[in-house]
């Protein structure tokens, strides 16, 4: 559950070939992650998060997985900035990512680290300032759309700085497990809205959705 020391704001824009991310995240804590893994950064400490999927020709969430169903993850590991994508369905000749507890099992196509995507970190005592520029193409490389339906969140690490003691989303409010990893690694971009990013090189006002 939220509290006045757990809140997040965002913003999303993007231009030919950028993706720009902006979350101004309120916490009594800095900002930090002690995972070594980096598939598994969001069970064990701060991030943000980024879910979309396709749209339908309606403007609602297409049925069933689908190529345009990704997570961008976004944390610090051993302190330097670390950009991770999840792909719902990877390439054909790609072996599933499973992500397992004793009772269930969650699989991606493709795990992987973005590489040339920047991101800044500003903190003081009680937020975090986080902007990702991303000039190294970082749009392609996610293959993220103009148009999208899905969902931001923030994950809030525990006060020993190891785990996940919170898991805050704009749209999906089913987030309460923090101790099953394949239901914090499970996609739900579905559960969020309708985006349609403002195109920088268009709008010179450089305005962005912001929630």
């Amino acid at each position: 559950m939220a509290d006045a020391n757990s809140e997040f704001r965002f913003a999303l824009a993007h231009d030919q070939k950028n993706l720009y991310l902006v979350y101004d995240v309120i916490a009594d804590r800095p900002f930090q992650n002690s995972g070594h893994d980096p598939k598994l950064m969001f069970s064990t400490g701060d991030c943000v998060d980024l879910m979309i999927g396709g749209k339908s020709e309606s403007g609602t969430a297409s049925k069933g997985k689908s190529r345009r169903d990704k997570r961008l993850l976004l944390t610090l590991m051993d302190g330097k900035p670390l950009a991770m994508l999840y792909d719902q369905v990877g390439p054909t000749n790609n072996w599933p990512v499973p992500f397992l507890s004793p009772a269930r099992a969650v699989y991606f196509g493709a795990v992987k680290q973005l590489q040339d995507v920047r991101m800044a970190v500003t903190q003081n005592k009680t937020a975090t300032y986080l902007r990702l520029p991303s000039p190294g193409n970082a749009r392609y490389q996610t293959g993220i759309v103009a148009d999208f339906v899905g969902d931001v969140g923030v994950i809030f690490g525990s006060e020993s700085g190891n785990g996940a003691r919170l898991r805050l989303y704009w749209a999906n409010k089913e987030t309460a497990i923090t101790s099953d990893i394949p239901s914090e690694a499970a996609l739900a971009p579905a559960i969020g809205d309708a985006f349609a990013l403002i195109d920088r090189v268009r709008d010179r006002t450089e305005q962005c959705v912001t929630k």
